[in-house]
């Protein structure tokens, strides 16, 4: 880097800073790089998520609507809105957050960004099955740097496998988190979800698989997307094994995990994103020493089964035996041993492309 000369940086993201996949981990490093970046987030006009609004973000509102043309009109102003931000900024450097943006943007990125940006990419997306959508992302990750996914299982269907690399769902916190416990002969197990809670209808599964065992009990604590549906289930259908906890701070996750016995990450097999996603939740198993319940047929479940991590479930089967007969062969060791493995290859991996990552921005 030029003495006395820093980069201007943006970060183009599709979602409140709340929820926005990474948001915080990039805003972290670049605070520590002691680098002036600005960012881009996305919020529904009267149902902010973000109550305090920074110097140096852009929020781009809008407004709720089942209107598809709306929809596409809505899209097209925040695609001008962010191409004004970043025309009237000339970034040196801009880290594209998602596939939304990345898409959306395709041809500007391409032809007036080239080599000055990385993609980062957390989810699939369905509106990848357009083939023409498709080919734009392809040519959005041949123009940049690098990109950047959360899940090697991604691979399976990126347009475009050019210069990847891995960076893991791991927040700043205690990696030694020790509350591992032998849950094997253990008379009572919670089994617990925590973060933003999706998938209603194969936890409604799971639900009325366990409702009939005295053995288990359900805990959910986060954000409820779909809100009051679990509990209005619980109650029409007299369920008392399930617990329904809001909102919590990140700070808060560890008490919480204190309470759980296993950790549920089952969100079935039935499309490519689930198919093919590693999630927050399993890095919490590691850290926390909590094992996981998942889906059978899914990336995730090779991962699991691989390190010892937990048990993959079949959602349309009997999930109550599949689970008893997980914990009646648990074995606390091979499990601490998996957490550790597991996590010290997330870590090299993450080094590496973090190291990369701050060359890209700097250099």
């Amino acid at each position: 880097m030029i003495d006395g000369y820093k980069k201007k940086i943006c970060i183009v993201g599709y979602s409140p800073r709340k929820i926005a996949p990474y948001l915080q981990r990039y805003l972290f490093v670049l605070d520590k790089m002691g680098c002036d970046f600005e960012y881009i987030t996305r919020e529904i006009a009267n149902e902010p998520l973000d109550s305090i609004i920074e110097d140096n973000q852009y929020v781009i509102k809008y407004a709720k609507t089942r209107n598809p043309l709306r929809k596409v009109f809505q899209i097209m102003k925040w695609k001008r809105d962010v191409k004004d931000i970043l025309k009237k900024n000339k970034y040196d450097r801009i880290i594209i957050l998602t596939v939304y943006p990345a898409v959306i943007l395709g041809s500007f990125l391409y032809r007036q960004c080239r080599n000055r940006y990385f993609v980062d990419i957390r989810d699939y997306v369905n509106i990848l099955r357009n083939s023409i959508l498709n080919r734009r992302l392809k040519s959005v990750i041949s123009g940049a740097q690098f990109t950047v996914v959360s899940s090697k299982g991604f691979l399976a269907w990126m347009p475009s496998k050019e210069r990847v690399c891995a960076i893991h769902n791991i927040q700043d916190i205690d990696m030694n988190c020790e509350i591992a416990e032998d849950i094997s002969n253990k008379e009572k197990i919670v089994i617990g979800y925590l973060g933003v809670i999706t998938y209603v209808d194969t936890n409604l599964k799971l639900i009325m698989d366990l409702a009939q065992s005295p053995r288990y009990s359900l805990l959910y604590a986060g954000i409820y997307r779909d809100n009051g549906c679990l509990k209005g289930f619980c109650e029409k259908e007299r369920i008392a094994n399930v617990v329904l906890k809001g909102e919590f701070e990140n700070t808060g996750r560890f008490e919480l995990y204190k309470e759980i016995d296993i950790i549920n990450a089952i969100y079935g097999n039935d499309s490519i994103v689930v198919r093919s996603a590693l999630p927050n939740k399993l890095y919490d198993s590691a850290i926390y020493k909590k094992p996981i319940l998942v889906s059978s047929g899914t990336y995730l479940a090779s991962v699991v089964k691989k390190f010892h991590l937990g048990v993959a479930i079949d959602i349309n089967s009997d999930i109550t035996g599949q689970i008893d007969d997980y914990i009646s062969h648990f074995c606390l060791k091979d499990f601490i041993d998996g957490t550790e493995k597991f996590l010290s290859i997330c870590s090299e991996e993450e080094k590496e492309t973090l190291s990369k990552i701050e060359s890209f921005l700097v250099d």
